[in-house]
């Protein structure tokens, strides 16, 4: 058991370190993991999600999206389709229009 705001003093640290941390939620067969931090960046008002992955799988993906959005310098919109980020795949994204729709987007 954590003590009240140790989580949240380890998240901060993470931003600190990386300038995002990737927090991993709800039941592992339908995970929601997502990105804290990125929007506190400058120019940056946007954080990033995976569902459906486990925490690893999704943290891995997570990071690698923002590190090559901030390699070529872009801004995440809908149908972007990142090459750097699963080798040999290509990552399309998409908007979802409120954090609690992310299990009923397709």
């Amino acid at each position: 058991m954590h003590a009240a705001g140790e989580p949240r003093r380890a998240i901060e640290g993470l931003i600190r370190k990386w300038g995002h941390a990737v927090v991993s939620v709800g039941d592992p067969r339908l995970f929601l993991t997502y990105t804290v931090g990125l929007c506190d960046r400058p120019g940056r008002q946007y954080e990033l999600a995976v569902t459906g992955q486990g925490a690893s799988t999704a943290g891995a993906v997570l990071n690698a999206t923002v590190d090559q959005l901030l390699m070529d310098a872009l801004d995440p919109v809908a149908g972007l389709e990142l090459d750097a980020v699963i080798d040999g795949f290509v990552v399309k994204l998409r908007r979802v229009p409120a954090p609690d729709q992310h299990a009923f987007e397709a």
